[in-house]
C-alpha cells in the first residue's frame, strides 16, 4: 500500500523570478487545510530577509490562496515584525510587499509554487521535500569509550557537537521531530493557553536566519515613499 503525502513539513531550495535566493517554507497540517510560513532570502543585501504567512484555503493537490501578511526580518532580534518597524535601516525608496497572490501543486517529493505581489514582484520555485525525517546517510562509528575519548580529545579544537543514537536519526529538534514545521503557528496557540511563566519561556522561541541574504521586495530605480506594511 504507497503513503500518502500531504502539504505539511519543510520544504527547502532556491527560488528565481524579480529577484532569488533561497526559500524555507514550514507547513502544518490542520484539519481542513494547511498553514505555514515562508521566508526568502534574497542574495541582494540590500533588502530584507521577508517572511510570508499562508493558509491553503483545502487540501486539494492544486491550489491558490493570498498570504495573509509579509513580515521582515529585524536583523537586531531575529524576529519577524512590520515593515514600518525596520524601514527606516535601509536604502531609502526601498519598497516592501504587501500581499502575495500565490498558486502552487505538491506531490510526494516536490512543493512547486509561483507568486506576484502588489508591487509586481514575481518568483517561482521548485522545492524538494526535506529528508529530515528519513535515516541519516551518514555512516556512524562505532566505539568503546577509550577510543570514542581519544577520538574527541583530537577533534576538540574543531568545537564539534557529538552524540550516541542507536539509530540513524538525522540531527532534529524535539519540535520537528514531533511532526510539526512551522515554529509560528506553535508559539502563538501554545501561548495562548500557557501560563504567565510558561509563556515567558515561550517568547523565547525565535527562528534564526543568515544576516547576509534578502526578499518579496526590491529597490525602486524611481524616488517614491516606502510602501508601509498594514
Amino acid at each position: 500500500m504507497s503513503r500518502t503525502y500531504g502539504m505539511n513539513g519543510q520544504w527547502i531550495g532556491q527560488y528565481d523570478g524579480t529577484t532569488n535566493g533561497a526559500i524555507h517554507v514550514n507547513i502544518d497540517e490542520d484539519e481542513s487545510r494547511y498553514r505555514g510560513v515562508a521566508y526568502l532570502f534574497n542574495v541582494n543585501a540590500q533588502l530584507p530577509v521577508s517572511v510570508a504567512y499562508f493558509s491553503t484555503p483545502n487540501k486539494e493537490r492544486a491550489f491558490s490562496f493570498r498570504t495573509e501578511m509579509i513580515h521582515a526580518i529585524d536583523l537586531r532580534t531575529a524576529n519577524a515584525v512590520p515593515w514600518d518597524n525596520v524601514k527606516a535601516r535601509y536604502p531609502e525608496g526601498t519598497i516592501f510587499s504587501t500581499y502575495a497572490d500565490v498558486r502552487g501543486s505538491f506531490d510526494a517529493r516536490t512543493l512547486t509554487l509561483s507568486w506576484v505581489t502588489d508591487i509586481g514582484v514575481t518568483g517561482n520555485c521548485v522545492l524538494p521535500r526535506s529528508k529530515a525525517g528519513e535515516p541519516s546517510e551518514l555512516a556512524p562509528l562505532e566505539q568503546d569509550w577509550s577510543t570514542y575519548k581519544n577520538y574527541g580529545i583530537q577533534l576538540a579544537s574543531k568545537r564539534l557537537l557529538f552524540r550516541g543514537q542507536n539509530k540513524q536519526w538525522r540531527l532534529r529538534t524535539p519540535f520537528h521531530r514531533s511532526g510539526r514545521a512551522n515554529v509560528h503557528i506553535f508559539a502563538y496557540r501554545d501561548s495562548r493557553a500557557a501560563s504567565p511563566s510558561q509563556r515567558k519561556n515561550q517568547a523565547r522561541v525565535q527562528t534564526r536566519k543568515p544576516r547576509g541574504v534578502r526578499s518579496f521586495s526590491q529597490p525602486d530605480p524611481a524616488p517614491r515613499i516606502p510602501h508601509p506594511y498594514s
